[in-house]
């Protein structure tokens, strides 16, 4: 009983654990999309609240990070829209790190190509 109990209670504190922060659910365009067309913005949605505390976007051919100024930065909330300055087409990678709303770093990638211009 006692053995059932303690799988009882860790199974539970897993779940709230989870629970607590928030994933991203969906990012537009998706991991690995291959676009005809370059996207005006890329968007993020999250479970719960989320402070997006860095985002970067590299152009994979050459290494050339992207300018996206600052204002998608530190604005909480489920779903985030970063707009994108004109693209060229190639092969492009996403990093970013979010504070999630229980004070957790939650952190992820994607990458996406862009066929034509």
């Amino acid at each position: 009983m006692t053995r059932f109990f303690l799988s009882l209670v860790t199974a539970l504190f897993l779940s709230i654990s989870a629970q607590a922060h928030s994933p991203l659910q969906s990012v537009t365009p998706s991991d690995g999309a291959v676009l005809p067309a370059p996207p005006q913005a890329i968007e993020m949605r999250f479970r719960g609240g989320a402070r997006l505390i860095r985002f970067q976007l590299v152009n994979a051919g050459d290494g050339t990070k992207i300018g996206l100024g600052e204002s998608h930065l530190m604005v909480e909330s489920d779903e985030h829209r970063i707009t994108l300055p004109p693209l060229p087409a190639g092969d492009f990678t996403a990093s970013w790190r979010a504070l999630s709303e229980d004070g957790h770093v939650i952190k992820g990638g994607f990458s996406f190509s862009v066929t034509g211009g």
